[in-house]
């Protein structure tokens, strides 16, 4: 008889951020030193050499790094490895996988935080590393016609037309929010949109739209696609104006 105890899925993040070709050839030292910044916030030592260094009694770090015959860097991993089981938090492991198809041309850069509980102890929702907000302030890294962002694009009157282009955008890949100002100041609600961006940083993109340009938006995709003030609502790739299945609600 199967043992009916579910086992948990070890990763709770992954991103996969798709790299442009005029940074391709900088990706890897782009990657090593977003890494390494992100070692820095934590008072860890930064030495990458490969191998594997345990740099404090919590902390392990493991690095690999592959050549092509030629000599070219292919790819590169970034394994951080933090055990906490001392206040009963298990182990968080985050990894940074970068690598390149020189022939094809893709090139990525992944990160993927995993969790494995103590004995006892239930998984988490955490926060996506800081490391991912590193990246993307280092990368141009599109969805679609979006550039992915840890912080809220904000949409003005003037610039309406981008969020719209972008909302029905056929290569879009990612969810999209849009979160419209609340009417009268609300200091809550400034938090949580902060908040929320941090969290969806790098698996979607997050819209913040002003007051005046709430009226043109709602004119423009109808009252299918409308989001009203203080409200946050989440659209799915494949979004137009003329149908409404492809939206979700989300009030504040």
């Amino acid at each position: 008889m199967r043992d009916a105890t579910r086992v948990e899925n070890p990763l709770v993040y992954r991103t996969v951020l798709r790299i442009q070709p005029d940074q391709r050839d900088e990706m890897f030292a782009i990657a090593r030193a977003c890494f390494t910044s992100w070692l820095e916030s934590k008072e860890l030592a930064t030495t990458l050499s490969s191998g594997v260094h345990h740099l404090t009694g919590t902390y392990t770090l493991t690095v690999t790094d592959s050549y092509d015959s030629d000599g070219h860097q292919a790819a590169l991993r970034l394994r951080l490895r933090e055990n906490k089981e001392e206040k009963r938090e298990g182990t968080w492991q985050t990894t940074l996988t970068s690598a390149v198809d020189r022939e094809a041309g893709p090139a990525y850069v992944g990160v993927d935080l995993e969790h494995y509980p103590s004995p006892g102890a239930g998984q988490t929702t955490p926060c996506p590393p800081r490391l991912v907000r590193e990246l993307l302030d280092q990368f141009d890294v599109l969805d679609g016609s979006t550039r992915l962002s840890a912080v809220p694009h904000a949409t003005h009157s003037d610039t309406l037309g981008l969020l719209l282009a972008a909302l029905t955008d056929p290569a879009r890949e990612l969810p999209l929010v849009v979160a419209a100002v609340p009417s009268h100041t609300d200091t809550a609600w400034e938090r949580l949109l902060t908040k929320l961006a941090q969290n969806l940083a790098g698996i979607a993109s997050v819209y913040r739209l002003e007051r005046d340009a709430a009226a043109a938006f709602a004119a423009s995709t109808g009252d299918g696609h409308n989001v009203f003030a203080g409200q946050i609502r989440t659209y799915l790739p494949g979004s137009s104006s003329a149908s409404a299945r492809t939206a979700a609600g989300t009030a504040s």
